[in-house]
């Protein structure tokens, strides 16, 4: 692991800064298009992150590069890269990023989404205020810009609703999670088990004894894609035989977090969703949709 960090200090003096390590993961087939979009949201914050963790997951395109290097001379705060000479995946990243942050608050971004304004301000002090471990807030979605759809997320707000949420799907949406260090260190962080890390972090965040919580307000702007390739990754056997795995081997049977009726209920009526024809599972997400 290769490690860089560069820090503006006459800059900072003048800007809000927040006691957050911001960790954002990138790799080669990510959009520098979309990634330039995701950093410039980070330049017109109202409260910027004090330090901003790009993860470099393997070798990256120039134009990516380029986007890196712009962003942190332009940044008023701290950046650091943490790079890896070779495509370690998701769940391996994340957990080098938290390593080298240097503040109590870690906060999650993905390369292609797009925060608030206001979205580290108002997490920060919820985090504090209620003083919870691990939070999330409410996302809009989008498909090439901002506003061109109209579908709103709408996850739940308080802990005992989140925590009753759980055993149905994630009451998080990832990118928008803000949690201690404390936490992540005393479940060891992320497994490496793509594309349920996330789902399967919640769970032993709570089993762990956890506190909940999602901000009110629209934090950031989820993007879908031209083609919702997004959702489209969310389908197929393959995702559908590692839920199970989720669901089965881990919920159930070494966490002895799901019952027998909970796999009955995914395997009966969540797992099938899975191999629905694409049209179908669309319908149905946006009838999710506010």
């Amino acid at each position: 692991m290769e490690l860089n960090s560069t820090k503006d200090t006459h800059k900072s003096k003048s800007v809000n800064l927040l006691p957050v390590s911001v960790l954002l993961p990138i790799y080669k087939k990510d959009s520098p298009i979309f990634f330039h979009e995701a950093l410039n949201s980070l330049l017109t914050l109202i409260g910027f992150p004090s330090q901003v963790i790009i993860g470099i997951d393997g070798p990256l395109t120039i134009e990516l590069m380029y986007e890196i290097d712009l962003f942190s001379h332009s940044y008023p705060a701290e950046v650091t890269l943490v790079r890896h000479e070779t495509n370690r995946g998701l769940g391996y990243m994340i957990n080098s990023m938290a390593e080298v942050a240097s503040n109590e608050v870690l906060a999650r971004m993905d390369a292609d989404d797009i925060c608030r304004p206001d979205r580290f301000v108002k997490q920060y002090d919820f985090i504090r205020e209620e003083k919870l471990d691990l939070i999330g807030g409410q996302i809009s979605e989008f498909k090439v810009r901002v506003g061109d759809l109209t579908w709103k997320k709408k996850v739940p707000i308080h802990h005992d609703e989140i925590v009753k949420y759980l055993k149905m799907k994630s009451p998080f949406t990832h990118p928008t999670i803000m949690f201690t260090k404390e936490i992540f260190v005393r479940i060891n962080g992320l497994k490496r088990i793509p594309p349920i890390e996330d789902y399967d972090f919640f769970v032993r965040c709570h089993l762990n004894g956890a506190r909940f919580g999602n901000v009110k307000d629209t934090v950031l702007d989820f993007r879908l894609g031209p083609n919702f390739e997004t959702l489209k990754r969310r389908r197929g056997f393959d995702y559908l035989r590692r839920e199970f795995f989720m669901y089965y081997v881990l919920f159930f049977r070494k966490y002895r977090y799901y019952t027998v009726t909970d796999v009955l209920f995914a395997s009966l009526f969540k797992l099938p969703l899975r191999l629905l024809p694409f049209p179908v599972f669309l319908f149905i997400y946006k009838k999710t949709r506010k």
